[in-house]
C-alpha cells in the first residue's frame, strides 16, 4: 500500500503540472489546509464550505480497484466534486469520456 505522503506528492506534482486546474471541469482548485480553503473562498466570493468542492484531490485515472497503481503516470489532479462524481457512477467512464461528459454538462449549465 502506498504511503500517504507519496499520494500527496503526486497530487501536488499533478496540481502544478495542470496549473491548479481540474483535469475534468478545468475549474481553479486549491491545495492545502483550512487556511487555504478560507483564502480560496474569500478570493472567489464563496463560503469556505462551498470551497470544499474545489479542493485538489489525487485522481487515479485507472482506479485502484481496476488495477490502477499509485504512480505519476496514473495520478492527475481533479477537484473533489469531479473525483467523487466520477467514482460514484454506476458505469465507469474512461477519463476522456468523463471529461467530455463534464464539458457537456458545463456547457448546459448543469454541473455545479
Amino acid at each position: 500500500m502506498p504511503k500517504k505522503n507519496t499520494n500527496a506528492r503526486y497530487r501536488t506534482e499533478a496540481f502544478e503540472r495542470q496549473n491548479g486546474r481540474c483535469i475534468y471541469c478545468d475549474a481553479q482548485m486549491w491545495l492545502g489546509g483550512a487556511l487555504a480553503q478560507r483564502a480560496f473562498g474569500e478570493a472567489h466570493g464563496i463560503r469556505p464550505r462551498a470551497a470544499r468542492a474545489f479542493k485538489a484531490t489525487a485522481e487515479h485515472l485507472v482506479p485502484r480497484q481496476n488495477g490502477g497503481r499509485t504512480d505519476r503516470d496514473n495520478i492527475a489532479a481533479a477537484c473533489r466534486l469531479c473525483n467523487m462524481r466520477r467514482h460514484r457512477r454506476k458505469w465507469q467512464l474512461t477519463p476522456e469520456q468523463f471529461r467530455a461528459h463534464v464539458q457537456r454538462r458545463l456547457a448546459a449549465g448543469r454541473w455545479r
